[in-house]
């Protein structure tokens, strides 16, 4: 079947003036310059990850989802990476959104100094570079259930020393279960028990692995966690559940989280095993995101 990618609704509908708009086309530019490994590597990073969206909302051009591009990445001075996106509208603009935007730089602020980091719902990886970057000591584990995002994120961790990806979910319970997803956005697949989320909107469906995260270190010999992302879209609560008797050793969370109902759970279950909420940010359509801390850590880190 064709895949059809969602075009990126371009700024100038999202009611920002002139100059807003030619600031971020300009930033986007600095940032392509910045990190590409060449010229011709930034002018196609700045093309995917800026330039390209807004043509084909105009239908001006057109993507090309089962294309496959490999970006030289600069991530520090003489460290270059080879980073995999697919010409989707929707990979390469989040190499802008965790090395640009910072979506994870609050956890420079933290001392949290983990050992072992979990990344669940990685996508293509490139949440686990950003992580990587700022945890430079850290293991990293990944885990994406879709398998086209899979194959990629596989790439994109071969950039990585001390990290391994996953071809599994994480919720709770263990088991096989549902997935499903839109060929048109790869990044808002979830498993088909989380009812609430669905949309009227077709959706494909494919069986996976689900692990919750005591079991991946109980039967899976996975190091525990210190520290977790988790997007898992619509399964955070399980994800939180599924850490059974290994959430004591967890210092911080970063939860996305996607429905109003998903963060009062989430919420009262971090207040009841000892965390507390440090940084909470709203997005629309009653979505948002939560950094939480273990109270006991925060003391000693004081």
């Amino acid at each position: 079947m064709k895949s059809e990618a969602i075009p990126t609704v371009p700024d100038e509908l999202l009611g920002e003036t002139r100059f807003d708009r030619l600031f971020k086309y300009f930033t986007a530019l600095r940032f392509a310059l910045e990190h590409a490994g060449s010229m011709v590597s930034a002018a196609r990073l700045y093309y995917l990850a800026k330039l390209k969206p807004g043509l084909v909302y105009r239908g001006l051009t057109a993507f090309a989802p089962g294309r496959i591009r490999c970006i030289p990445f600069r991530v520090a001075v003489g460290k270059t990476w080879n980073v995999y996106v697919r010409d989707n509208g929707q990979d390469a603009p989040m190499l802008l959104e965790f090395f640009k935007n910072g979506r994870l730089a609050e956890m420079e602020k933290l001392n949290w100094k983990p050992r072992v980091i979990y990344d669940l719902g990685a996508n293509i990886g490139i949440a686990s570079l950003s992580l990587s970057t700022l945890n430079a000591d850290a293991r990293i584990y990944g885990f994406e259930p879709l398998p086209a995002n899979f194959e990629i994120c596989r790439q994109n961790y071969s950039s990585l020393t001390k990290a391994d990806v996953f071809n599994c979910a994480v919720g709770f319970p263990s088991g096989t279960m549902s997935f499903e997803f839109q060929d048109s956005d790869l990044r808002g697949g979830r498993l088909a028990m989380n009812a609430s989320l669905r949309s009227s909107a077709s959706h494909q469906r494919v069986e996976v692995e689900v692990w919750s995260v005591a079991d991946l270190i109980d039967r899976k010999g996975l190091e525990p966690p210190d520290v977790l992302k988790v997007d898992v879209e619509g399964a955070e609560f399980d994800v939180l559940r599924g850490l059974g008797a290994y959430a004591k050793g967890v210092k911080g969370l970063h939860i996305e989280t996607h429905s109003l109902e998903l963060r009062e759970n989430c919420v009262s279950w971090l207040e009841a095993n000892g965390f507390k909420i440090i940084q909470e940010f709203r997005y629309p359509a009653n979505m948002g995101a939560l950094w939480a801390e273990k109270v006991e850590f925060s003391k000693r880190s004081d």
